[in-house]
C-alpha cells in the first residue's frame, strides 16, 4: 500500500478536461465599487475594490495554461470597475493568446476602446448584472444607475466586439408585479441573450 502521505500529493493525472472540464480559475480584483443592497459583494467587501499585480495575474493565467486549456475564467465581481487597471492587464493578456470570460457591469459599453481592447485579449463573454426592467425595482436596491432604456444599446455595443453577454436578473423585487415575467422573457428572446 501507499504510504500515508502519498494521499497528499496532487494527482495531476486525474485533472483531465473530461472531469473538470476547460475553463480555469483566475482572480485579478475582488469587490466591487458600487453599493447595490441586495448584493453579498458589498455587505462582504463594503465598496473595498481591490486589484492583484498585473504581472502576478499572468503567471496565474500561464499556470493555469500548464494544465492544459487556454480558457480562463475570471473569477471577479467586476473586472472592468476600474477602466485603467483593465486596459493594462488586458494589453498583457495578448500575448497569453487566452480565451476568457468574468463578471463586469454595463459601463464597459460606454468606452469603445475598452471592448476593443477586451476582444483583442480573449474575452468572449461578460455576465452583466442587468437585475430588472423596472427603475422602481432598481431604485429600492441602490442600483438607479442602471438604465433599462440603455440595456438593449449596451449589449448591441458588447456584441459588436465580439463580446457575448451573460444577463444577471432577478425576478420578483417588491415593486414587481405579475408582468415582470412576460417583460423579462420578452426583453432576453428580442435581445438575443445566450446565457440568460
Amino acid at each position: 500500500p501507499p504510504p500515508d502521505d502519498a494521499l497528499l500529493v496532487p494527482r495531476y493525472d486525474l485533472m483531465n478536461r473530461r472531469r473538470i472540464g476547460i475553463w480555469r480559475p483566475v482572480q485579478a480584483t475582488r469587490g466591487c465599487p458600487y453599493s447595490c443592497s441586495f448584493c453579498s459583494v458589498t455587505a462582504f467587501h463594503r465598496g473595498d475594490y481591490r486589484k492583484r499585480p498585473i504581472a502576478d495575474v499572468v503567471r496565474d493565467v500561464r499556470a493555469a495554461k500548464c494544465n492544459g486549456s487556454r480558457h480562463i475564467a475570471f473569477i471577479d465581481d467586476n473586472i472592468a470597475a476600474d477602466p485603467e487597471y483593465c486596459a493594462t492587464l488586458w494589453e498583457a493578456l495578448i500575448p497569453e493568446k487566452i480565451i476568457w470570460m468574468s463578471q463586469g457591469s454595463l459601463h464597459l459599453a460606454e468606452h469603445p476602446g475598452l471592448l476593443k481592447l477586451a476582444r483583442r485579449s480573449g474575452c468572449r463573454m461578460i455576465s452583466v448584472g442587468i437585475e430588472s426592467l423596472n427603475e422602481e425595482s432598481l431604485n429600492s436596491v441602490s442600483k438607479a444607475w442602471n438604465r433599462p432604456e440603455r440595456y438593449s444599446e449596451a449589449i448591441s455595443a458588447f456584441r459588436a466586439n465580439g463580446i457575448e453577454v451573460s444577463t444577471e436578473m432577478i425576478i420578483g423585487f417588491d415593486p414587481d408585479d405579475d408582468s415582470v415575467f412576460d417583460r423579462t422573457r420578452d426583453f432576453i428572446l428580442s435581445n438575443r441573450i445566450a446565457v440568460p
